[in-house]
Formats: structure tokens, C-alpha cells, sequence
């Protein structure tokens, strides 16, 4: 199994001029934990998680800006790359969130859940 086929496709992404308050929005709308960043090409430099954004309350001065708080070394996988792969990043890593890039573009994103969701169609076939 490739990453292209559990990944979730249209992924929403932020930049790193963005506040904060505006990725925290999109987040909440879109009720999802990890935002890809990405510059003014679609190349991805950064990420943010709903964690990321909890932590940030607590400084003083609090920052404003999403470059201000984004991991900038962010592990990344190929759409053809082995769904495996990206498990092992998670795990080696202890994330729950794997960009997926093609040529240097974002594309897609995989994550925790899409594992679990894989793993519960599995065990389902399996009781069947």
C-alpha cells in the first residue's frame, strides 16, 4: 500500500506570514490538528499543530505570527512511498502528522488517524 492511497488529497495549508489567530480559525473550521506551511511556491517549509498553538499562548510577549512558532524541520514523505514508511516516521519521530510532497509540493498530508482508520477496515475484514 502507497502513501497516495490513505493520504488525504486537499490538504488545507498556512503560510508563514499568517497570525495566528487566522490559522487557529482555520483549523477550528476545518476541525483539523496539523497545518502544513508552506511559502509563496507550494514548497513546504513548516508546521504547525493545535499544540503548537496552545503552547504559544503562554509566552509573553505572546507571538502573533505563524513563522514565529512552525516546526521548520518537518518530516516528509512521497505519495509513492510505502504507507509503511510514514507509519515508521511517526513512530520513530513520535508525530502524528506526515506532509506529503511531490517535488518539492505539497500534496497531501497523512496522519495518526488515517492509520487508525486503516487499521479498523483491517480488523473488520479480519472478524469477518
Amino acid at each position: 500500500m502507497r502513501v497516495s492511497e490513505i493520504m488525504i488529497g486537499s490538504v488545507a495549508a498556512g503560510r508563514p506570514d499568517e497570525s495566528l489567530e487566522s490559522a487557529r480559525d482555520r483549523m477550528e473550521a476545518g476541525d483539523i490538528r496539523h497545518l502544513p506551511i508552506v511559502d509563496e511556491g507550494g514548497r513546504l517549509i513548516g508546521m504547525v499543530s493545535d499544540r503548537d498553538l496552545l503552547r504559544a499562548r503562554a509566552f509573553r510577549p505572546p507571538p502573533t505570527l505563524v513563522s514565529e512558532i512552525m516546526a521548520k524541520h518537518v518530516q516528509a514523505i512521497g505519495p509513492g512511498a510505502p504507507a509503511a514508511e510514514a507509519a515508521q516516521l511517526m513512530l520513530d519521530f513520535k508525530i502524528d502528522a506526515v506532509p506529503v510532497i511531490d517535488e518539492d509540493k505539497l500534496v497531501g498530508i497523512v496522519t495518526a488517524t488515517d492509520f487508525l482508520s486503516l487499521a479498523c477496515r483491517f480488523l473488520r475484514l479480519q472478524g469477518q
